[in-house]
């Protein structure tokens, strides 16, 4: 997997370069960020559904996902969920709800 949970990353000495090429050039070093060490991440597929369809999927069941907060967290944490949707369905500059 390439979660940093698992694998070492790099990072820039200058933030505003985000490859090594970019950051070596600008007189940035390209610096070893070591793993969290941490369980790599679940990744799963899922049942097909159709466009901008963020609701019932396979027997008329929404989509879901079972998740178990792991029991190591401790302190504020973050999750970040993300919801991909297709807009071809609608013309450019049009309204989802026109008045």
């Amino acid at each position: 997997t390439e979660s940093q949970n698992v694998k070492a990353k790099h990072i820039c000495s200058i933030p505003a370069h985000n490859n090594r090429d970019a950051c070596e050039s600008n007189d940035g070093e390209w610096q070893e960020v070591a793993p969290f060490n941490e369980p790599a991440p679940e990744c799963l597929g899922s049942i097909q559904s159709r466009d901008n369809h963020n609701g019932n999927v396979r027997n008329g069941q929404p989509h879901y996902y079972l998740w178990k907060i792991p029991f190591y967290l401790k302190g504020r944490t973050v999750i970040r969920i993300r919801y991909n949707i297709t807009t071809g369905d609608f013309q450019y500059g049009s309204l989802a709800h026109p008045i």
